[in-house]
């Protein structure tokens, strides 16, 4: 998935926003979907207004504000969006934890350990804030159904880090792993 698509779709459903309200929303609402940093959303609306998806106003900076750009979805944005919704194939993210473990696994099982038991840490609270999304949740059934889909795979690969963490605890006992 790219960045581009979650701009548009923000600015499709919600209207005109900052780059900086782009990024407020997806840091508050969609990280578990999707991150980026403020620099990576400035960098691809500036992309995406060259390429005609998104029209750029400047604000009139009333108040000792900055003159703020705000965008919104250009006809040609709208098209692209829809062409990308219709066409792209459902498929999974591309994730890096088994190059990470495969990586760690060479610096010793102390250290594949420690990398397993910090993302367990990390899935853990993810969990717990996707929960309390999730309850207080009154959006579309699409971004519901997003959150559902993402709660389970986090369980998914808390359960995976809870056995891998047994394995090399076994392993280190000099139990040999069945995996």
């Amino acid at each position: 998935m790219r960045l581009r698509f979650i701009i548009l779709a923000l600015l499709h459903a919600r209207g005109p926003n900052t780059g900086y309200g782009l990024s407020r929303t997806l840091q508050n609402e969609l990280s578990y979907v999707w991150r980026a940093t403020l620099q990576q959303i400035y960098f691809e609306v500036a992309r995406m207004h060259e390429e005609g998806l998104v029209d750029r106003k400047i604000g009139d900076g009333k108040r000792n504000a900055p003159r703020l750009k705000i965008y919104s979805i250009t006809d040609a944005g709208e098209a692209e969006l829809m062409r990308w919704i219709r066409d792209k194939p459902l498929s999974s993210h591309k994730d890096e934890l088994p190059a990470h473990l495969i990586c760690s696994s060479l610096l010793g099982p102390t250290a594949l350990t420690e990398q397993i038991e910090e993302r367990l840490e990390q899935r853990e609270r993810e969990a717990v804030r996707l929960c309390a999304l999730i309850s207080t949740d009154g959006r579309d059934a699409g971004v519901h159904l997003a959150m559902d889909l993402q709660l389970r795979r986090i369980r998914s690969e808390m359960e995976w880090c809870h056995e891998a963490l047994a394995t090399l605890r076994g392993s280190e006992a000099g139990v040999r792993s069945s995996i």
